[in-house]
């Protein structure tokens, strides 16, 4: 299995350039509601395999800090 795991940067430097306090909300925005919804629009309207849009990789979980009640989703 390959996995991808995404970390903030150390540097201060690179932590303003990528914005993470908004970038990786936005990003687990996109695998926990969007991503879902795609999926579950093409299923709910019968799309045949050659026209589903699946070329985004699987989301298994994340979060946003190690606090309780930090905005994460589960692992699927």
């Amino acid at each position: 299995m390959q996995i991808i795991v995404k970390i903030p940067p150390i540097s201060s430097e690179w932590f303003k350039i990528f914005q993470i306090e908004k970038t990786f909300v936005k990003e687990l925005g996109i695998y926990t509601n969007a991503l879902p919804s795609l999926k579950n629009f093409q299923n709910e309207y019968n799309l045949n395999d050659f026209n589903i849009y699946d070329i985004f990789p699987h989301h298994y979980g994340g979060r946003l800090s190690l606090e309780n009640g930090n905005l994460g989703s589960k692992i699927n």
